[in-house]
């Protein structure tokens, strides 16, 4: 559910609802009106029409229509990338793709780690606080953890998009990521990671040294401690490594997942996901 979708179809109907009142309009005559509209939407003007009377109504009808459409079709696109049910056929020849890769050497030394950290099954998630299709691959994945449990692992690797802390990034594409990347280990430090991670993801808008703060707090961390690390030159170095290495290995943007040291290209499907870990069960 969208919540801006939500809040104008409300603030719509709560306007319509409004104005009929305020203008003493029956319900009926609204319908009527609107018949009536559509109707001369459809007619043919006489001749003896001016050109902008001829060409206004189906003009501003066809201009409306288009919007429509376009309004749809970018909606299923945005559906089909971030929301990925494929067919069982599908499936399998995404598998076969999957497995055709070589496996890749993905240093993670000090990251931290979901699940069982001696699982065959290891999964490495480069991932930025700000971006909103890391926000749904974070989500499927704590289904996902809880499905499989101690037969996986999941390693998170910080990859900030912001320019003040990833030495590839030219502009401020998300200028509190680096922020929520420092904190975030340094809730680590406090074996807080997991708790102060799902809350960055739930308010990725609302992120900031105030929201860092408040969080910190109600997690129960040791705020001094807290403010010494967020200044801390170590933790910077270990986010930037973090960001190296996910460059070496071809992360050019986020999220971006591995599973076993192979690059999951369709990461936003758990469908996917999933059957790539059962696979990696079976021969492991």
């Amino acid at each position: 559910i969208c919540p801006v979708c939500v809040t104008m179809y409300v603030s719509i109907l709560g306007i319509f609802f409004l104005s009929k009142s305020i203008l003493s309009v029956k319900f009926r005559d609204i319908i009527k009106f609107n018949i009536n509209y559509l109707k001369q939407i459809f007619s043919r003007a006489g001749k003896e029409s001016s050109i902008e009377q001829r060409l206004s109504h189906p003009l501003r009808f066809i201009v409306i229509l288009v919007w429509f459409f376009a309004m749809g079709y970018l909606g299923l696109r945005y559906y089909e990338n971030t929301v990925i049910k494929p067919s069982l056929a599908n499936v399998q020849l995404i598998l076969t793709q999957h497995f055709s890769q070589d496996k890749i050497d993905i240093n993670t030394d000090g990251a931290p780690v979901s699940g069982n950290p001696d699982s065959k099954i290891r999964i490495v998630e480069f991932s930025d606080f700000e971006c909103p299709a890391c926000r749904l691959l974070s989500s499927n994945m704590k289904t996902i953890m809880l499905e499989y449990g101690d037969k996986v692992s999941l390693t998170f690797m910080n990859y900030p998009l912001d320019k003040s802390i990833n030495p590839h990034v030219k502009n401020d594409i998300h200028k509190n990521a680096g922020l929520a990347a420092i904190a975030s280990l340094c809730a680590q430090e406090q074996g807080k990671f997991w708790e102060f991670h799902y809350k960055l993801f739930e308010n990725q808008t609302d992120i900031s040294p105030d929201f860092i703060n408040e969080t910190a707090n109600e997690l129960g961390m040791d705020m001094n401690a807290l403010n010494m690390c967020l200044e801390s030159n170590e933790i910077k170095e270990r986010i930037i490594s973090s960001i190296n290495t996910g460059k070496s290995i071809g992360v050019s943007g986020t999220p971006t997942l591995f599973i076993n040291g192979r690059k999951v290209h369709y990461w936003n499907s758990s469908e996917v996901i999933k059957a790539i870990i059962d696979e990696e069960i079976k021969v492991n």
